[in-house]
């Protein structure tokens, strides 16, 4: 008999079998690790025998040795020479080298780690995670810093989170990372860490980052930053101590074609930059240049030396059966700031990490806290008990509006403080969730058995090594797949949970929220969250008025020009007043109101507001009531707290940040209230530019692109060519005047108490910024609309309306701000010149109103449409349009709200656009497909990815040509095969060519119900000979060129009337759309 042994854990194994046959000469039974160490104690009688020898051993796990050699030092151990074996892992040491316990013969390793191969959850060890050798290095005093070539960071971005998260790593450098820009930011995201990439320019691969803990101060020195080196450049600050640069670099092979051939100058070049600051500067990085070897790239390492830098990594970095290397390195000019350098084993990549401890004068790191409120004895039920005990009839009683809010907010804060203390939290980075007892076991093991494959470089241990590696990697995988699962379906019948977990699992948002430290103040770098908070108000505070003065000739705009701000207004003969709200109307915009929507600077929190709502609603009905009454509004509820937004560029800059406000919740509830009244007023009596198409109802981006596209391409059928300046403007709702709000009320019938309420919610307002848990002072608000109000959008429309009035040859098309002037013309200069002439009457418009017009490339852009035939017999003479003696830029293209337009429309770009999304999104979701079920999955296409293939998809339906329309066929074969992975299912996805369809079908329909926005209502008309039995037609517009043939007013009557007319005899019915979803 024999039998082949193997241990659980995969370190021991060995060989059983019975001498009872004839060839065998003891009828015994013994075990053996090896039968080549044991080879002498076998008697073999017969040639047969040989061949169940030979058969043996080609299948041995132990190859031959030859000499022994001590596991500790590496050398034989010779026959003169004392000699111990462990019991433990059977490795053989020197009596010299073995330092574990004699009595018991185990190593020091076995000794101290005694890692049982046998799986029990119930004896984890909080530890187990924890590399040895990386801890230690942690737990010393100062900044620990390492750096890892990943080798691909998507791949590998789970394997590092469990390292971050159980070892207390500040900064983690790696290099390359093979990131691309189709992929996002949250998919590399590690909870703790903020990240910072510079990823391959040219080509695939490569690619360097930074993962920088979140209580880190630093800036991004991209100054210092060269395009020929894959380099990225970060400072570090602690207060009370100097500044220092850490570098990342990574340096392909000679034998790639990404080396810059001149990497050595300009290595060279950007060392000396550096050092001229007479910082501390340290150097990371894989340079593919071995250290080991005197001879190898000598001038790189000359270029290291002749700076001053010193090499700090002694061993090697990158260890394979075949090799061994120091490719990985740390330099730095101070190494006396250096307490210990490490090379710590890992099986990441094929490159050990590297690290070091730099002496930093802090000794603790302060740690993130914030103050939020305590829910977790929160009940809904007691809090709305003691809600009624409260003497709301004081409120009720009382006339003055800011006595009557004080006493409400005093009784609501009482109770709020009862049932939600506040309370100080301190935020930690979060364990990987889906890390169980199990799998850390599983880590464990695979750790040790690297170190030891390492040690003795045996095809055993690299053996063991390697199907342990597989194993933790399969099931790191499942892990985490399952985890999400698990998650997902658990609450699949809570919409908000469940679309939580979603976006989770498949993050579409490409901005990670990059939170920086570190701001330049003045002209001055600090890090003190006060002074920060401080500036970011001031900031805001004045940054609309430095931009007027800077762009417009100094004028007291305010009080001296205001009579000509209506001079071409016409003064309505309605007039607008309040009506009093109901305690019922306030209720339920109380339940309506979102419980995760951030507090006010009250700190009143949205959730207990909705609980409390029919208590509640009476008091604040009072409150608005009397405000609306009196024309007064509540001081309190007129100050913002702003969170200062990051957006691009320099995070250190705090003009790349855009400022969110946070109103209190009681403050939105009235202006809500008032926003309903008004615009139903404004409606009703049509005072607003009927083609203006933002924040109304009814109306929205598509409408308003396919109605410019579709104008166009009228013209052009008309054998024209048209003109267009698409006009943007700085900072527009921060800019606009308050008076000129309150004078244009004024003339749209807002009058009396209405006016001076109007008066009193714009004047007087204040904000205070929140920055890291640090209020700034308050600082007045003189000009704009409040940004995250309600009432804000409304007000813009109304300053804005009256623009129309002075363009006097231009077609107008708006969308809040984005405005775009159009002509069509047989000739050029005729184009130019009525463009240029309404352009300056508006840019008058615009020095009036104190709003400014922003020339920069990209922004205000014109543009000329026209067929290719026309366009190519103009082709040098393009549009010369001037505002105020500025050129604005002539382009091709233009993306006009999403849309990008090419002169002859044939939208190309666009569908384009289009299929690189959609398709990167469909490799995101693949890439997470494990993580969710086919049902999750399904969902998650249909509202991530079906709304983007969808958008302005009418306008495609005659543009489209057989290559587009088989690639978006393509990505749906694609998306069906992803969704449903293996299993066979009956998963419909729908084509999108029938999405386009079904979705013009769909406005074809509204058009014929009369609900739609009204600029639509005539844009389809019905055939006079329409019968019942031929069900309802529309006219097909007559056109003469192929561009009126791909136009929505053509296309949307055409693939209507090719509906079965079974379902045209139901498009006046509620139900068209079920109908049409089932159709298509």
């Amino acid at each position: 008999m024999i039998r082949k042994l193997q241990h659980c854990g995969g370190d021991f194994y060995g060989l059983q079998f019975n001498r009872d046959m004839n060839e065998l000469c003891l009828n015994e039974t013994f075990i053996f690790s090896s039968l080549w160490t044991n080879r002498k104690t076998i008697h073999l009688n017969n040639t047969n025998s040989y061949y169940y020898l030979l058969l043996l051993l080609g299948g041995d796990i132990e190859v031959c040795p030859g000499p022994l050699s001590c596991f500790d030092c590496s050398k034989i151990i010779k026959g003169n020479q004392g000699d111990i074996q462990c019991s433990h892992c059977n490795n053989f040491y020197h009596l010299k080298c073995f330092k574990g316990s004699s009595s018991e013969e185990k190593c020091f390793s076995c000794a101290h780690d005694n890692i049982s191969f046998e799986i029990h959850n119930d004896h984890m060890n909080d530890n187990s995670n924890e590399i040895p050798e990386l801890q230690h290095m942690c737990n010393q005093q100062g900044l620990v810093v390492c750096h890892l070539n990943i080798r691909g960071l998507l791949n590998n971005i789970d394997k590092l989170e469990i390292i971050l998260s159980n070892h207390n790593i500040k900064i983690f450098c790696i290099t390359e990372t093979h990131l691309s820009s189709d992929v996002l930011d949250a998919e590399i995201k590690i909870p703790g860490y903020t990240f910072v990439k510079l990823n391959r320019k040219l080509g695939s691969y490569g690619g360097v980052g930074v993962y920088i803990s979140e209580d880190i101060n630093f800036n991004r020195r991209d100054d210092l930053e060269n395009k020929e080196l894959e380099m990225i450049w970060i400072e570090i600050r602690y207060p009370h101590t100097k500044s220092f640069l850490i570098a990342n670099l990574y340096r392909p092979p000679d034998s790639s074609k990404y080396l810059s051939g001149c990497f050595n100058n300009t290595f060279d070049k950007v060392l000396e930059t550096a050092l001229s600051e007479e910082k501390e500067v340290i150097i990371l990085g894989d340079i593919n240049c071995n250290y080991l070897v005197s001879n190898d790239h000598k001038e790189i390492k000359c270029i290291i030396k002749v700076h001053g830098f010193d090499q700090l990594v002694k061993q090697p970095t990158r260890v394979t059966q075949e090799s061994s290397t120091l490719i990985d390195i740390i330099a730095t000019n101070n190494a006396s700031a250096i307490v210990s350098t490490k090379v710590i084993p890992c099986d990441i990549s094929d490159h050990d990490i590297v690290g070091f401890v730099r002496k930093i004068n802090n000794k603790k790191f302060a740690s993130k806290t914030i103050t939020c409120r305590n829910f977790k004895k929160y009940n809904p039920s007691s809090f709305c008990d003691d809600l009624k005990k409260c003497k709301w009839d004081t409120v009720v009683k009382e006339v003055n509006v800011n006595i009557a809010w004080s006493l409400m907010k005093s009784l609501l804060v009482q109770c709020i403080d009862k049932h939600a203390p506040i309370i100080s939290k301190r935020i930690k980075g979060r364990l990987c969730p889906w890390l169980d007892a199990r799998l850390s076991t599983e880590i464990s093991c695979k750790d040790k058995l690297l170190r030891k494959a390492r040690k003795t470089n045996r095809e055993i241990d690299w053996s063991s090594y390697k199907r342990q590696r597989n194993r933790v990697n399969n099931q790191v995988k499942q892990s985490k797949n399952k985890y999400h699962q698990n998650l997902i379906n658990e609450n699949v019948g809570n919409p908000e949970k469940f679309w939580k977990n979603i976006k989770t699992v498949y993050p579409l948002n490409n901005k990670d929220s990059e939170v920086c430290r570190l701001f330049n103040v003045d002209g001055v770098a600090t890090t003190d969250n006060k002074l920060i908070a401080d500036s970011f108000c001031n900031f805001f505070s004045t940054v609309a008025n430095k931009l007027k003065t800077s762009a417009i000739p100094f004028t007291n705009f305010i009080w001296c020009s205001q009579n000509k701000l209506t001079d071409r207004m016409t003064p309505t003969t309605s007039n607008f007043s309040f009506n009093y709200t109901s305690v019922i109307i306030i209720h339920k915009y109380l339940r309506q109101l979102k419980v995760k929507k951030a507090a006010g600077l009250d700190n009143i929190p949205p959730r207990m507001i909705r609980d409390g709502a029919s208590v509640l609603s009476k008091p604040l009905a009072h409150i608005i009531n009397l405000s609306l009454k009196c024309g007064t509004v509540p001081s309190e509820w007129k100050i913002a707290k702003i969170n200062p937004l990051f957006k691009s560029g320099k995070t250190s800059d705090l003009n790349n940040y855009r400022p969110i406000s946070i109103l209190p919740i009681f403050s939105k509830i009235m202006e809500k209230v008032v926003h309903h009244q008004l615009i139903e007023y404004l409606e009703h009596h049509k005072l607003l530019y009927n083609k203006q198409f933002g924040y109304r109802k009814g109306k929205s981006t598509e409408l308003a692109v396919t109605l410019f596209v579709d104008e166009i391409r009228g013209e052009i059928d008309r054998g024209n060519l048209v003109g267009a300046v698409f006009v943007d403007l700085s900072k527009a709702f921060d800019t606009i005047s308050h008076a000129g709000i309150i004078q244009k009320l004024s003339f749209y019938g807002v009058q009396h108490k209405e006016l001076n309420w109007f008066k009193d919610y714009l004047f007087n307002r204040h904000q205070v910024v929140m920055f890291n848990n640090f209020q700034s002072k308050s600082y007045p608000v003189t000009c704009g609309v409040p940004q995250g109000s309600i009432l804000g959008p409304l007000l813009f429309l109304v300053y804005f309306n009256d623009f129309i009035k002075v363009v006097k040859h231009s077609k107008v098309i708006k969308y809040a701000d984005d405005t775009v002037l159009y002509i069509g013309s047989s000739k050029v200069d005729d184009i130019q010149s009525k463009l240029e002439e309404d352009l300056n009457q508006i840019a008058h418009w615009f020095h009036l109103n104190e709003l400014v017009i922003n020339t920069k490339v990209g922004k205000t852009e014109s543009m000329l449409f026209g067929t290719n035939q026309r366009l190519k017999k103009i082709e040098n003479t393009p549009l010369k349009i001037s505002v105020n003696a500025t050129i604005i830029n002539f382009c091709e293209t233009y993306k006009y709200l999403g849309v990008k337009l090419d002169k002859s429309l044939r939208l190309n770009q666009f569908m384009d656009e289009i299929y690189r999304k959609a398709s990167g999104r469909l490799k995101l979701l693949n890439r997470v497909r494990k993580s969710l079920t086919v049902h999750s999955a399904n969902i998650a296409f249909h509202s991530l990815i079906v709304p983007l293939l969808s958008y302005c998809g009418i306008l495609c339906l005659g543009a489209a040509t057989n290559s587009n329309i088989q690639r978006f066929e393509r990505l749906k074969i694609r998306a069906t095969n992803i969704i449903s992975g293996k299993t066979s299912t009956n998963l419909k996805i729908p084509n999108i060519i029938n999405l386009w369809k079904k979705r013009a079908c769909t406005i074809v329909s509204k058009v014929i119900q009369k609900d739609i926005d009204e600029t639509f209502f005539n844009y389809f008309q019905p055939l006079e000979n329409n019968t019942r039995n031929k069900g309802i037609l529309m006219r097909l517009p007559k056109v003469k060129l192929e561009n009126g043939r791909k136009s929505f007013r053509f296309m949307g009557a055409k693939i209507f009337n090719e509906l079965p007319i079974e379902i045209r005899h139901h498009v006046e019915e509620k139900t068209f759309s079920n109908i049409l979803n089932k159709h298509f």
